[in-house]
This record gives C-alpha cells, structure tokens and sequence, in this order.
C-alpha cells in the first residue's frame, strides 16, 4: 500500500490538537470504537477476532493461530507478520442525530504506524506516526443505523525500505547489528526506534491500534484538554493556564462561553472567565496567582512530600449551552538545570536544583515495558515504578528509543516522586531532514509537549539519545562528509525540536542531547569535539574489559546519566520461554536470546576474574548457577560504580567529579533476556535492584581500597538535616569464622547533603598479621538506638584466592505470617556465606534484603507479597522458597580451583570461544 506523506501531513496540522480528550463520557455523543475487531491478513488467509487498544500479533495469539511471540526463537519465526499488510475493521451504529450532525470527529489517539482509515469505503485519513493522535471530520460520510470502518496497515518494515531508498542521502546507522536479529532503516519511520530490535530487545515492530479510538459527535465549542505550568514569583505562584477547544463545523464565527476555574487548594480558589472560541483561536490562555501560603511544594522523592492538587475547568457554551470538563493533576515546585564554574577545576557543573536546592539524582533510564504496549497495565506499571521508589530512586531518564509513556507512567511520577528526564524519541542515529519529516517530527514534539508539561515529575526535556556522540566520535564513519550531517543534526534538533520546546514551555531546561556538554557543546556549534567530556554536562560510560569491581577504572563525571552490566535473569524466568535443550549458556538459544555482541563471553570474562565459574554434572542446575552469578557480577559492577559517583558529590579527584548524578541502565526489561536491568520481565527484582536499595539509601557507608593499599570509609548523605551520635563500625571477618577479627569503632555527626571520609587506615593494619587471602571487610553505620542505617563489605581478594571459605548450610528455620501479604522468614547458616540469594518461586513480591553476606549464625527476612499478587499462606511460601549462596554452586570442596564439566570446563570452552572472536 503507497502511503502519500503530504495528505497525513495535512491532517497532522489540521486535526491533531496538542493533547488528549479529558474523557469520551464529558462530551454529549461518544460511539467507542474500543474493543472487538477484525484482523485480516493481505490474502485473507487469516482472520480473526482481536481487542483494541492492542495490534496484530497478541490477536493472533490469544486466538491460538501462533504460538507466545516471547518463547525461544519466535522473534525471528514470526517476522512474516510485520512483512505482511494487514486490514482491521468493525460496525458501530448511527442515530440520526449523529448522522444529521455537521460535525463527528474520528478520534484515534495512536495508530501504529501506517495505516489507511475508511469509513464506509471513503478515506477519512492516512497516518504515519505512531506518537501523534489523528483527528477527522467524518461526518459526511456516516448514515444512519450500521457503519463500518476499516484500517489497513502498511509494513512499517516495508514503508522504511523503500523511503531509504528514496531519500537522496546515505543515513546510518542502516541496519542494527546482525546479532540483534533485527530489521533497517528504522530511523526513517516515527515509530518506536527500538521496535525494529535493541541490544536488550527483539524486532516485533507491532502493528495496531495501540491507543483508544471513538466518534465525538458535537455542535459548538467543547472543551479538548487543559495544560498548565507554573513558575514562582517572590511569593506568589503562576499558573500558565491553557485550554486547547474542538469548534464545530458550523461555526463561522466566534462561539462565546464560560469558563469556570477551580484548584484544589484549602480553600479551594474558583475564577470564572468569558472565553470566545472561533477557527483562529482554539486555545486560550490565561494566569492565575496562587499565595504561597496555600501551597505544599512538590519535592523528588526523599525531599519531601508529592503534594499535587486538582486543577478543574468547567466551559459552558452559551450556543450549545452544554458544558465540557477537564481535569489536571499539578504540583508546584521550581527546577533549574546549574551549569557554572567549579571551584578547583576547569568546565562547569550540571546538577538539578529542585525548589533551590541541590538534588544528587539517584536512578535509572526506563526502557518499554513489553513489545506490546497493550500488555503495560497500570498493575503493572504501580509494581515497577514502586520498585524504584523502594531503591530510594528519585530520577528516571526515560530513553529516546522507545515510546513517549502512556498517562498513568507519568501520574505514577508524580505521585511517587520519581523525576523525569524526558527524551524526544531519537536514538542512535542520523535522521532524515526532508519537509515531510520535519514537519511529522514538528507535530509529534508539539503535542508530547502539550501532552506532558503539566506533570510536576518532568524536570527536563533532551533531544536525543546518544546522537551528538555518534557524530563527534564518527560512530557510522561519516567523517567525510561531517559538516552535511551536523548541518542536519542542527536542523532536527536545534532548528526544530528545540525551539517547539522552548515555545510551548519555558519553565524546564532543555539540553539537545544525550550525552552532552551542555552549555559547552553549544559554544562549539551544539557538536562538541567531546561530549563525554567529564568536565561537562553528563556522560555515558560502558567498559566491559576493565575490572568492573575496581572503583578506579571509572570515570570522574559531573553527572553520570547512562552507565550499566549485563547479567541474564534468573532461572524461573527465563524458563518461561525456553526449553530445557536450549540450558546453557552456549546453547543456540542463549546465543539467539543474547542481542549485543559477544555480551555471554564478556559476562563469563567478568565474572571469571573474581570467582570460578559453576560446576555441577548436572546441566541444567549449572546453567542456573551460571546466570545466578552473572547476576552477581552485575549487581557488584554497578554496586562500585554508583558508590563512586556518590562519593564524588563534594570531591574531585585530579580536578574532576563533584558528581551530580548517577543513572544507571536500566530499570526494566522489555522481554526474558540478558540485558543491563535490575528488575526481570515479570517484576522479579534482580540482585541488582536490592544492591540498589543499599547504595541509593539516604545514608551511605562505602568504604574502599586506593591503589596504596589503603582502606578508606566514606559516608554519603542525601539528608537535608545533620544527623548526630551515629556510630561506624569496621570489621574484619576471616572467611572461616563468624568470630569478628578485628573491630574499629569511629562515633561521628553525618552533615546534611555532604560526602564525608571517616577513616583512612592502611589495609594490612587493620589485618593485623591476616593475609588479605584470609579476610574481608564489613562496614556498618548504626544510629543512637543501635539500629542498623548503613551496611557494606570490601573484598580483599578474588574467591579464587579466598583461603578458609568452605560450603555453608544455609536453611530457612520459620516463615511467619505477620499480615497479609507480609511474612517474616528465619535463615540459619553454620559458616560465613557470601551472597546468599533466596527466592520465593512462583509468589510475586521482594525480600527486605537479598544477595548479601550472612555472618551471623541468624537472621530475619522480611517479605512482602504485591498487592496484585495471589494471596499465599505460610506453609505456601515456605514450600516456594530457595536459598542459594556462592559455595553451593560448586559441586565439591575443591572444585573452587578445578571444574569438571561434561564437554570440558567452563573455563577452557570459554578460552576457545573468546579466541575464536579474535
């Protein structure tokens, strides 16, 4: 099907006002277009029954005509899908009145991504962008009594081939990386950029009716949506009050009204407005002071409180005399984006101050939570983002290759305090810059601003991820012609994305990409020579050859926005999708699952340096006590690097640091993989996601070795208040014993927002005649009650070296039911047991605390079920629990230095396999 880009461009500016309906039920006539429709394939081959919001592959599934588009390789099997084009269509019945009407809008919020849309035969409108919503006047072509409208969909696939083709300009990258299995010329469509594959995510490339759809039938003018935004002014708060009205047809001149305004204060405020609406004039703003006094500021989480307050505007149209309403969720709250000079260094710094004060950002970058947005439930969406507010995050950067989130992501923020850094959705790429293009991109940034710049949550706007980079560090070998993509790469973002962001909103910052020197990178004609400069602006870091546990192979950043490790999750999940031939690690599967290039050999490599790999006869128990340690090495990697972010908020060391912010990648999974998150698909917290409760706590103890062999312990504190009569306890345990070695004990007063070194003494005295082989380190900080705050531990050696270790017993002693949903559980251990690891296998929830070291003979878990989850009982958990530690995953005492496996050992196939990348 030929799609013509100038009609869909025409009905973009014509139709697509900049934001949602506040709801089908506030207007007189509303036909729901949601739910059942038919789904024919090109040659009607197939047809079936499928329920929108949604698309073409889950109604294929659901009806039983494919199997789960997740398991082994089906996301290869099934490309005949999105390479085919395909026809959905339903009825919906016309009263008169309807029929009779000079105007009923088709509403469809979102079409994913090339479709033809009739309405009893006749074109209605062509799309082709999936993150704007489409508006037509269909009412000419509507009867009385049954219609039907049909949307055909074009191969996005197919449509980004042949306009690469056509585009007179080589713009890479053209095709993702063979091993990501993925399709090309995704940076030609308006479409989710990782639906074509990522080095975390598979190449579906969805096709559907991913947002709702209805007819709204009207005369006069309606009230569309409200937008506000607020800025501070001595003592008075102003909202910047926009409301965006549909006019209908019939109206050639002004249509006057009333606009009733109410915000949720204690007391309530309440304006009333006259309002005149006509085809010129669709919006109408105005201010509104609120006194200070009536407001409680939003703060990140760990600041303080979300407060958010119900905006209401009520419009009576005098001609129609029927009302329309919107509702908005705001908060209050300031945000400045400092770059400025940094006492004892050269650059600037780039932090956020939020409410004037400096907020070290702890977080992670969010990624789509499921191939198929119509899997994405609010359930679902709750249980993530409360994760992260459980890891004391405050920040999520939410990453230009993927989707602008749906509404309740970003309610979710703003309830929970998580900040946004909100990408514009380009990534990794050069991009085209032909009329049609620029002028979908203008409408798509023009209404996802609109869309979300109500939301307090959303502290800053970014142009792209990683773009000014790939041109600075010549990524697709454009070298030769840079001065033509720079030419390009400034008209998309800073000739038409930013000023569209700065118009629409001038009460956030925004930077052109991601990374970038900020400030900086505009001296040099917005390309800098290095944007991971750690001078400058943010940076992102991946290095997976150096030692990932060594603290001094990072960088010194001022904001650390990307950085991150793989590990595969855990056994239960990726048995979802597999089969037991594909368990190991080498397997065609664990190959075809692995999308970034050489990522198993570099999670073994990395893993193999501090410990020996599994060893069990058993193939399948190896298998899982190999992706048990990947989690492990993951959780440890990103364990040092964020410590030392944190540790960098006052320091500078050689003149860099006075680190801002640290954002590890990334939160979430979009399927069963390896990949760089902390939390499976599935919800399942990773090792990660509990480390990062302990290294994002409020209070920090990170205690480290320098290269001279000293150890030094640190604090961190996000605390707004000093906190007094604290207590630092450094302890040496030897590996065989749970006897204390060697006890240190510094009382001390932690400053408010400040990083703090306690102790500063040569490892092998605090030994005291133990050789390094023999001990590690524990740190803890405890408050006047005794109560523990902070706990961490320092290596000193590699397991393999480790000297006393031996295999503990590890039991659950009692599981209690405190409270529904809540349950303590008892553990016992006889010896020292590193990293031990427990699971509750089938019953969603977390543990209060998991991968950690056990040196005391007993201790109390606490878990917690979701509030989504089937409630269970005792006897049902304890029955589901599993507790792993790091011996266990040797089958003998002496298999910690020598490996027995059935094709040879780990270690050798892993040599053979490495030499073989050379």
């Amino acid at each position: 099907m030929k799609m013509t880009r100038k009609i869909a461009f025409f009905l973009i500016l014509s139709f697509a006002t900049p934001s949602l309906l506040s709801s089908p039920s506030s207007y007189p006539s509303v036909i729901d277009l949601d739910g059942i429709w038919s789904i024919e394939s090109s040659n009607k081959s197939i047809t079936v029954n499928g329920t929108m919001p949604g698309g073409v592959h889950l109604a294929l599934f659901n009806a039983g005509l494919i199997p789960d588009p997740y398991h082994a390789f089906n996301d290869v099997n099934l490309r005949w899908i999105v390479l085919d084009t395909w026809t959905l269509s339903r009825t919906f019945e016309v009263d008169s009145k309807t029929a009779n009407s000079s105007t009923t809008l088709l509403i469809l919020e979102g079409v994913d991504t090339f479709a033809t849309v009739r309405v009893n035969g006749h074109v209605a409108v062509e799309t082709e962008n999936m993150f704007i919503p489409y508006l037509s006047n269909v009412a000419p072509l509507l009867k009385v009594g049954t219609n039907v409208i049909s949307v055909e969909f074009a191969s996005s696939v197919q449509v980004a081939h042949d306009r690469a083709a056509e585009y007179a300009q080589y713009m890479p990258p053209e095709c993702p990386p063979a091993g990501q299995h993925g399709e090309c010329h995704v940076n030609f469509v308006r479409k989710e950029q990782c639906s074509f594959s990522w080095d975390w995510g598979p190449a579906f490339a969805p096709i559907g009716i991913w947002q709702p759809a209805w007819l709204l039938s009207f005369e006069g003018a309606y009230l569309r949506t409200i937008h506000a935004t607020v800025t501070l002014q001595n003592d008075t708060w102003l909202v910047l009050l926009e409301m965006d009205f549909l006019l209908s047809a019939d109206i050639t001149t002004n249509a006057p009204g009333t606009a009733t305004i109410t915000l949720g204060t204690t007391p309530p405020l309440k304006t009333i407005l006259g309002v005149s609406v006509s085809k010129s004039a669709l919006r109408y703003t105005t201010t509104l002071p609120v006194p200070s006094t009536l407001i409680d500021r939003w703060w990140p989480n760990g600041y303080g409180s979300q407060t958010l307050y119900d905006l209401e505007v009520q419009f009576y149209d005098l001609r129609s005399q029927i009302t329309s309403t919107a509702t908005k969720r705001i908060g209050f709250r300031t945000v400045e984006l400092v770059q400025e000079p940094v006492q004892g260094s050269v650059g600037l710094s780039y932090y956020f101050r939020v409410n004037d004060l400096p907020i070290f950002m702890k977080g992670s970058n969010w990624i789509p939570a499921d191939a198929f947005q119509e899997r994405v439930t609010p359930q679902r969406l709750t249980v993530l983002l409360q994760s992260a507010q459980l890891a004391h995050m405050n920040m999520f950067r939410v990453w230009g290759g993927g989707i602008y989130e749906q509404e309740r992501f970003y309610e979710l923020a703003d309830e929970l305090g998580i900040a946004i850094w909100q990408d514009m959705m380009f990534g990794c790429a050069l991009y085209p810059v032909d009329q049609g293009f620029l002028g979908s991109v203008q409408s798509e940034i023009s209404y996802q601003i609109d869309r979300l710049k109500s939301h307090p949550s959303v502290l800053t706007w970014s142009g792209n991820n990683e773009n000014e980079a790939a041109l600075a560090e010549d990524w697709y070998q454009t070298k030769a012609s840079f001065e033509q993509y720079a030419d390009d790469y400034r008209t998309l973002y800073i000739g038409t994305v930013m000023p569209i962001v700065q118009k629409q909103d001038a009460t956030r910052p925004f930077v052109s990409s991601s990374p970038t020197n900020g400030v900086e990178s505009q001296t040099e004609n917005w390309i800098a020579k290095d944007p991971q400069s750690p001078l400058y602006g943010d940076v992102h870091h991946y290095d997976y050859f150096a030692d990932g546990w060594d603290w001094q192979t990072y960088p010194t950043p001022r904001f650390a926005s990307e950085y991150g490790f793989q590990s595969w999750p855990s056994f239960e999940t990726i048995q979802q999708v597999s089969s037991p031939s594909d368990w190991s690690i080498f397997s065609a599967f664990s190959s075809q699952r692995q999308h970034h290039d050489d990522g198993n050999i570099q999670q073994l490599m990395m893993v193999a340096r501090h410990m020996n790999l599994p060893t069990n006869q058993n193939d399948t128990v190896n298998y899982a006590n190999i992706l048990y340690v990947s989690q492990i090495n993951q959780a440890v990697a990103i364990k040092t690097e964020t410590e030392h972010y944190r540790r960098l908020r006052d320091n500078l060391l050689n003149g860099q640091g006075h680190c801002m912010g640290a954002l590890y990648w990334q939160l979430n999974d979009i399927w069963q993989a390896p990949t760089w998150a902390s939390i499976e698909y599935g919800e399942k917290w990773k090792m990660l996601h509990y480390y990062a409760i302990k290294f994002y706590a409020p209070l920090l103890v990170s205690p480290f070795e320098d290269s001279a062999g000293v150890l030094r312990v640190m604090t961190v504190s996000d605390s707004t208040v000093n906190v007094t009569s604290l207590l630092l306890n450094v302890t040496v345990y030897k590996w065989n014993s749970m006897t204390p070695a060697n006890v240190i004990s510094v009382p001390f007063d932690q400053l408010a927002l400040n990083s703090t070194t306690l102790l500063t003494r040569p490892t092998a005295q605090l030994l005291n005649g133990l050789q390094r082989e023999e001990a590690f380190i524990v740190a803890t900080v405890t408050d006047d009650a005794g109560s523990i705050l902070s706990d961490n531990w320092v290596l000193l050696s590699p397991f393999q070296e480790a000297i006393g270790i031996e295999k503990p017993t590890v039991q659950v002693t009692s599981v209690l039911e405190i409270h529904v949903h809540l349950f303590h559980i008892g553990l016992s251990t006889d010896r020292i047991a590193p990293f031990v690891w427990v699971e509750a296998i089938g019953v969603r929830g977390f543990f209060s605390d998991n991968g950690f070291f056990m040196v005391k003979p007993n201790m109390t878990l606490v878990f917690t079920q979701w509030y989504d989850a089937t409630t269970v009982t005792a006897d049902e958990l304890r029955a589901s629990l599993r507790v792993t530690s790091l011996m266990d995953i040797y089958e003998q005492p002496s298999d910690r230095t020598r490996h027995h496996h059935p094709h040879g050992s780990l270690e050798s196939i892993l040599l053979q396999k490495a030499k073989g990348k050379q």
